[in-house]
């Protein structure tokens, strides 16, 4: 079935783009993360946003990295300023479409990513083609000073 999860090994998807930008519509990649704006979320989503720049995910995003941030009235100014500040080289990429009311917690970037997913995955012209990743702000509400706050910080990376 052409919409079953499927794993991609990413060695492969290197060959075949050749060292492009994967826009040679041969493999087409998305990311979704998720930012919740509380506790300590600028110190991590600088760290995680600096790791995705470095590490060419962020480049290899043929498409975009869709962004949904939950927090306070002004939540995707002040997300935006935070990406700003950091001088990314991708940073052209990054598309906040979401700012929510924090009770609804990373459900508001996984249902758009269930809805991207859906659009691009029943087609099975584009199903092999397309491809996804999430992440979020976890351990935002951890004291890294604690037990805890060092395991959840620990499990992040």
């Amino acid at each position: 079935n052409q919409t079953d999860l499927q794993l991609y090994n990413v060695q492969q998807w290197r060959l075949e783009a050749k060292g492009s930008e994967a826009q040679d519509n041969k493999v087409m990649i998305t990311g979704f993360y998720h930012v919740a704006l509380m506790g300590n979320w600028a110190k991590l989503a600088s760290e995680q946003l600096r790791l995705l720049d470095k590490s060419g995910l962020l480049r290899g995003s043929s498409r975009k990295l869709v962004v949904g941030v939950v927090g306070e009235s002004n939540a995707e100014k002040k997300f935006m300023d935070l990406v700003n500040s950091l001088n990314l080289t991708h940073a052209h990429k990054i598309k906040v479409g979401l700012t929510r009311d924090s009770a609804m917690y990373e459900w508001v970037t996984l249902n758009t990513l269930r809805r991207h997913c859906q659009k691009h995955l029943t087609d099975p012209e584009t199903a092999p083609k397309h491809l996804v990743y999430y992440l979020h702000t976890k351990g935002v509400t951890h004291n890294m000073a604690t037990e805890e706050g060092r395991r959840v910080q620990n499990w992040r990376r």
